[in-house]
């Protein structure tokens, strides 16, 4: 199955989960409830990079939100994608994605995030950053707030360590929520959980 359909598969997974996380620094904590949304997808798995790929539809039909439904449905072919000049950029965003849930809810470090910190330019501005501890890849998770709601807003593999020089925040809580279930995944021994 090709990279784009199971990035697409996993996403569409992650629509009906929240995690809510709180971290802590210095007797502060940081809470953060992170959500998934259609509209969300096209920009993570870099259809940006992908405008010199013919899909074959009109591209309003694959657009937006609409990407997800396009390629589960087979009107959007996902392996054109493939045929890229930046495949390989597009290509360790869908890794990262078809990795994302088993990152959050097995093995990940948690940063207070600034782009003034990277060791080199970055046009990234976001306020938190996930760095993959689980599946011995490095990749990067950046997540940002709009509309009272934690979002992916890019997520990337990379030979640099955007976490060097960023705060590194401690885990004291994880709960996965889907629709009425929740299910606490870690909790600090410490830490005794509030209701978010």
């Amino acid at each position: 199955m090709c990279l784009l359909r199971k990035a697409a598969e996993a996403w569409e997974k992650l629509l009906n989960l929240r995690y809510d996380m709180v971290f802590g620094r210095k007797k502060k904590s940081y809470v953060v409830s992170l959500s998934f949304e259609r509209y969300d997808f096209p920009h993570l798995v870099g259809m940006q990079y992908a405008n010199d790929v013919d899909f074959k539809i009109n591209s309003a039909e694959y657009y937006g939100e609409k990407l997800i439904t396009a390629i589960l449905s087979g009107r959007l072919d996902p392996k054109r994608i493939e045929k890229s000049k930046n495949w390989d950029r597009i290509q360790k965003r869908l890794q990262v994605l078809v990795n994302l849930q088993d990152t959050l809810e097995n093995g990940f470090s948690f940063f207070l995030f600034s782009k003034a910190k990277v060791p080199r330019y970055s046009k990234i501005d976001a306020e938190y950053l996930i760095r993959n501890n689980h599946s011995g890849e490095m990749f990067f998770v950046f997540l940002d707030k709009e509309s009272g709601r934690y979002f992916c807003k890019s997520a990337f593999g990379s030979e640099m360590d955007y976490s060097r020089n960023q705060t590194p925040l401690t885990l004291l809580y994880k709960c996965r929520v889907e629709g009425e279930n929740k299910e606490v995944l870690f909790q600090h021994p410490k830490y005794v959980a509030d209701t978010i």
